[in-house]
């Protein structure tokens, strides 16, 4: 018998009414779950925009510092002297923040001048990186006020009244080599025209060198080419260089107008350094769009002769404090300098009563002078160092016993003038002409100072004093010359200068007397010793004011003595494929040369050499340089490349001068 299904049907058919049942016996009804919160999507700050920026049209110059860290570490090792992170951030922000900087970055430095005022003049603006927000802004906020502005910039205002002229404005901006730059500009409008271009798109660039710098006369370029006529002028008048009817200002003007054209011709210049702990390479390249300066012509001509340095240059005496070497120089090139020149003369000999045949024979003798430079050569120049101590210790001797009254003391100046004729030194220039012409030259010159037309002129414009002479003369005794030397003797009056007595004041100097008056009409006479000396196809010429130390100097160049081939620091010279180079020492620039002494009206009041005593190349390092020219792209270009290296004993020499010259 089958089971029942009743009891089966009937749980199905109550089961969907027992949750009602269920309420109905008096159970909890439960209160609606409370609907969800719709949340809110967090609104994210886009982050800021770093993407390059175009150049300002009107950027003038660029310039990178690779890693100033590294810099002030070699810089004070040459020095002897720690430089402090500090200089940096106080050239930046003339402030002390070195801690919010991260100095193994570049810092940058660009100028220009402002695109809607055509007349202002360039402004310029610094940028470093700086560490996180999180460390580089406590120390920021101890000398700013920080304000955020748009896009991300944070704008600095100094909490103390900064009363300096270079008050700088500065700010915080976001960048593409690091979180964030501090860029500091001499203004407002600079600040926005180079932040941008500061921070996002320079540090994109990659320089080899340690230090980078470009220049461009572009945003100048037209009003220079328009203002061509009166841009001298005005020069001219800012340096104190009036235009009058005197020749010599006409000649100086000239030259002001050669330095615009240079400027119009140049299309960039750009200087690459490299430091270490030896010392520093620096190479400058510029480019060119014409030809219309002579400096430009001169600079980038014939790249085809370059070569090695000459023979000639390499029997140079090893003392020499300067040497360089050059090739030919074309007359085309200087022919309109040239004409200038002459043509002053003319206009100054028009003055005077001098006849026209006088007037030829001299303008001859001057183009005929000029022109032996244009020929390859090579010059030098040094000193007797020792004969120059001597005479400097006498000087300062004398000096004790002239403020001691001791009987016999000279003349301070006579005692000036043997410390000067040292200083003079010694010059030599090898000249690629034959001993034949450059003798017809220096006699056809010495004929030209002795026409009475010409002295007379020339005793008029030195005051009455006696007109300069230049005579064949004997070369003096015991000096081993090649044959076939010459030797003439230039002779120069100049005022003698007022007679220091330092044994007496100034009230109790005696008043001149009849033997005082008639020094005064002969006045100080200088000599300097012209000695040419021929070499096969060549000629020597050696000067100096002292007779023996110039013959000296002179034969050894025909000599086996030391000469710059084993002089140290020149392999790099020897190596070089150059259109013109050669060194020169911290001692050569603050020396002069005896035709310098015999053009100055004045006597040495001070003993250069004296900061470079303590120096550990006393001033004695070379410093190498070459010229190399290179061919443009069409006719009107052109460019050189110019390399100077700086050894560290140089620097200290220079760092010597700088610092001990005015104590």
């Amino acid at each position: 018998m089958k089971p029942s299904t009743r009891p089966a049907r009937l749980a199905r058919s109550i089961l969907p009414f027992l949750p009602v049942a269920s309420l109905a016996c008096g159970g909890a009804t439960p209160e609606p779950a409370p609907p969800k919160p719709v949340e809110k999507p967090v609104e994210v700050a886009p982050p800021p925009d770093v993407s390059a920026v175009p150049a300002p049209t009107t950027l003038l110059a660029f310039g990178r510092v690779q890693k100033p860290a590294d810099v002030l570490q070699i810089v004070g090792g040459w020095t002897g002297t720690p430089l402090p992170p500090d200089v940096v951030t106080e050239l930046v922000a003339n402030a002390a923040v070195s801690k919010a900087a991260d100095l193994g970055r570049p810092v940058d430095f660009a100028v220009a001048t402002d695109p809607k005022k055509a007349s202002s003049g360039p402004g310029f603006a610094l940028s470093v990186a700086l560490r996180p927000l999180e460390e580089s802004k406590p120390v920021l906020e101890k000398s700013f006020t920080l304000k955020p502005a748009q896009a991300g910039i944070i704008r600095l205002e100094p909490k103390e009244a900064n009363e300096e002229e270079d008050r700088r404005e500065c700010a915080i901006f976001p960048s593409a080599d690091a979180p964030f730059r501090l860029v500091c500009g001499t203004s407002g409008t600079a600040l926005d025209l180079l932040g941008p271009y500061l921070s996002r798109t320079s540090p994109r660039a990659k320089y080899a060198s340690d230090v980078h710098v470009e220049v461009t006369p572009e945003p100048f370029r037209p009003m220079l080419t328009q203002g061509r006529s009166l841009i001298p002028s005005i020069m001219g008048q800012v340096l104190g260089i009036r235009k009058t009817d005197n020749p010599a200002s006409e000649l100086e003007h000239a030259a002001l107008g050669d330095f615009v054209d240079f400027a119009i011709d140049l299309d960039r210049l750009e200087l690459d350094g490299k430091l270490a702990e030896p010392g520093a390479d620096a190479t400058l390249t510029a480019s060119f769009k014409g030809h219309e300066s002579l400096t430009t012509r001169l600079a980038v001509s014939h790249p085809e002769r370059a070569g090695a340095a000459p023979p000639a240059f390499w029997r140079m005496p090893a003392s020499s404090d300067v040497a360089l070497f050059h090739g030919a120089i074309d007359e085309k090139d200087v022919a309109h300098a040239r004409d200038l020149t002459l043509d002053a003369i003319a206009k100054q000999l028009a003055k005077s009563s001098v006849a026209e045949a006088d007037k030829k024979l001299l303008k001859d003798a001057v183009s005929h002078t000029t022109a032996l430079f244009l020929a390859p050569g090579v010059y030098a120049k040094g000193i007797d160092v020792e004969g120059e101590q001597k005479a400097v210790a006498a000087a300062k001797a004398n000096r004790e016993d002239a403020k001691a009254g001791k009987k016999g003391a000279k003349d301070q100046n006579e005692m000036r003038r043997a410390v000067g004729e040292q200083l003079a030194g010694w010059s030599l220039f090898s000249v690629e002409e034959p001993i034949a012409k450059v003798s017809g030259v220096v006699k056809e010159l010495g004929a030209a100072l002795a026409r009475p037309g010409i002295v007379k002129w020339l005793k008029e414009e030195n005051h009455g004093l006696a007109a300069p002479t230049l005579k064949a003369t004997a070369s003096p005794r015991n000096a081993t010359l090649p044959k076939g030397t010459v030797h003439y003797e230039l002779t120069v009056v100049h005022e003698p200068p007022e007679s220091l007595d330092l044994g007496k004041k100034p009230a109790d100097a005696k008043k001149p007397g009849a033997k005082e008056a008639k020094a005064k009409v002969q006045g100080r006479v200088v000599k300097m010793h012209i000695f040419l000396a021929p070499d096969a196809n060549r000629t020597v010429m050696g000067f100096g004011v002292d007779d023996v130390l110039a013959a000296k100097m002179l034969a050894g160049v025909f000599a086996s003595g030391p000469t710059l081939e084993t002089r140290e620091g020149l392999d790099e010279l020897k190596r070089a494929k150059t259109n013109a180079g050669g060194f020169i020492t911290t001692r050569g620039f603050v020396t002069d040369s005896p035709l310098a002494y015999v053009s100055d009206k004045k006597l040495p009041d001070r003993d250069p050499l004296r900061p470079l005593q303590n120096a550990p190349a006393h001033g004695g390092a070379v410093i190498p340089f070459t010229w190399l020219a290179q061919p443009g792209k069409d006719a009107n270009g052109g460019s050189f490349v110019a390399t100077v290296k700086l050894p560290k004993a140089a620097v200290q020499d220079i760092v010597a001068t700088v610092t001990q010259a005015g104590r």
